[in-house]
């Protein structure tokens, strides 16, 4: 199963697209639209650069390539990682639902900067993660999405909000806020298939922002649910972060 799940890390699906653009080591491509809708992300797509390079810098993920595919997506967005054939973490993958550009495009910049904080904060991990937790960590999530309410579920929940933790411990406890104001409204407006109910709340994240003990404390917890060695050790670093 391992083998597996390490194979299809390792490969990641280049769809075409409407167009590619680049910058330094990240790519954004968009796929499944029209020549009008192509014409609107294209005038805003800065948004989406500007908030992802400034999410590279703060978590020090440089030497990654960051592959972002502008798309239809069920919520906001989802990422993976991109793995080489010795299973290190070389890039990651981030899908970012084109709806947010098209809708209300001038009102998505914390939006996007919550986006990439939550999105590249599983990257980061990925990164920092020695190889046995990587796979331990996929395979889970592989049950996990065959069985959404079975009992992986606790699991699921205790890391996505570590994730979440982990974009507030680097000081984007704000547009995580904004980030999950937008979901909740995307799923008023377009009704997604997959939506998880497992993520930090907006008040909570408040309320963590401005306690860093109770984060600490929090961060504890999910990563003792998570039960992932090398990641309870990129806690310990993260706890003593500052704004």
């Amino acid at each position: 199963m391992r083998l597996l799940v390490a194979a299809a890390l390792a490969v990641t699906l280049l769809s075409p697209g409407c167009r590619s653009s680049h910058s330094g080591r990240s790519s954004i491509r968009v796929i499944g639209c029209t020549t009008a809708e192509e014409d609107t992300i294209r005038l805003q797509e800065w948004r989406v650069l500007r908030a992802m390079e400034d999410v590279i810098v703060r978590y020090g993920l440089e030497g990654l390539d960051v592959d972002v595919v502008i798309e239809e997506e069920g919520g906001l967005g989802e990422s993976r990682p991109e793995v080489d054939l010795i299973l290190d973490v070389t890039g990651a993958h981030v899908s970012i639902n084109r709806a947010r550009l098209l809708d209300d495009p001038p009102a998505g910049d914390d939006v996007f900067l919550g986006l990439f904080a939550h999105e590249l904060a599983h990257a980061l991990h990925y990164a920092r993660i020695d190889r046995a937790d990587l796979l331990i960590l996929a395979e889970r999530y592989v049950r996990f999405f065959e069985n959404p309410s079975g009992s992986l579920k606790p699991w699921a929940a205790a890391y996505e909000q570590l994730t979440d933790m982990t974009a507030i411990a680097h000081g984007y406890g704000v547009p995580l806020q904004a980030q999950k104001r937008a979901s909740a409204e995307n799923v008023a407006r377009h009704h997604p298939k997959k939506v998880w109910d497992f993520y930090l709340t907006e008040e909570e994240i408040a309320r963590l922002d401005a306690d860093r003990d109770l984060l600490a404390e929090r961060m504890d917890e999910a990563a003792k649910v998570v039960g992932l060695s090398s990641l309870m050790r990129l806690v310990e670093e993260l706890k003593v972060l500052e704004d």
